[in-house]
């Protein structure tokens, strides 16, 4: 399972922004956060990081949406959640 934070930016039409926003609203894949001017706060679960891509591709396809980013992405293994780790200072901090 994986976990995604996204941030979209939107048209700066304040109607079809609204329209855009009522879109992702409708799938259900997604967790809608704050907007704030043109850049609007997404959380989506996905069961594998293929489908992480695929979920960022969908969303920027959707008409009114100017670009998405992802900012955050956790994976989760299926037993749950990962410990924390160390960063190995062979791998330059990341483990």
């Amino acid at each position: 399972m994986s976990i995604s934070g996204l941030v979209v930016t939107l048209t700066a039409d304040a109607d079809r922004a609204d329209d855009t926003i009522r879109r992702l609203r409708a799938e259900p894949w997604l967790e809608l956060g704050p907007r704030s001017g043109q850049r609007l706060a997404i959380v989506a679960e996905t069961g594998s990081t293929r489908d992480d891509r695929e979920l960022l591709e969908r969303v920027a396809a959707v008409p009114g949406v100017l670009s998405a980013h992802v900012v955050f992405v956790q994976v989760v293994p299926p037993s749950g959640p990962a410990e924390p780790q160390d960063p190995s200072p062979d791998s330059g901090g990341f483990p």
